[in-house]
């Protein structure tokens, strides 16, 4: 176990494996988020939470009870918030992700994200998407090794403190 924790959260051949993962789960983000901002229609969830709702009734729901009530009390009264947030949220996430800009925020935002779609009822790639989340949130700091914010940090430190940190020289 040891030996798995140093390769994911510590070298550098982690950080390439870690940097992929981020790339294809930047580019679905990414793409999620583009098309819904630049489809021809605006984009509305109403639909799809009206039937997340009728799916959390009858004999053998497929969305659970509470979140049905989640949804119908409050996001299907706010829908407008949530048909601006939802695209949007999807395309930054996505850029995050690619350009290694806070990684770990990216991640665990897109995490909730698709929790939200899971529990009203999407399965599609979701589960896959959840797990390289939690892969790229378990790695820490390795996860976003190689991007835009580690090296901001890296020459903002050495211009600062004219040395660079032990654990950012490494590379």
């Amino acid at each position: 176990m040891a030996k798995i924790d140093f390769l994911i959260k510590e070298s550098k051949a982690g950080a390439v494996l870690l940097f992929l993962l981020r790339l294809y789960l930047g580019w679905k983000w990414l793409t999620a988020g583009w098309m819904k901002l630049t489809s021809s229609q605006p984009f509305d969830s109403t639909g799809y939470l009206q039937n997340a709702v009728a799916n959390s009734k009858g004999d053998n729901p497929i969305v659970q009870y509470w979140w049905g009530r989640v949804l119908e009390s409050s996001v299907l009264p706010n829908v407008e918030v949530f048909n601006f947030l939802v695209p949007w949220g999807e395309f930054l996430i996505g850029l995050a992700l690619l350009f290694g800009i806070c990684t770990l925020s990216a991640a665990l935002t897109g995490m909730f994200m698709n929790l939200c779609f899971f529990l009203s009822g999407s399965i599609s790639i979701i589960p896959q998407m959840l797990f390289c989340a939690f892969l790229l949130i378990y790695a820490g700091s390795n996860s976003g090794r190689i991007g835009v914010m580690y090296l901001l940090n890296r020459y903002w430190l050495k211009a600062r403190t004219k040395t660079i940190p032990p654990q950012l020289e490494q590379t």
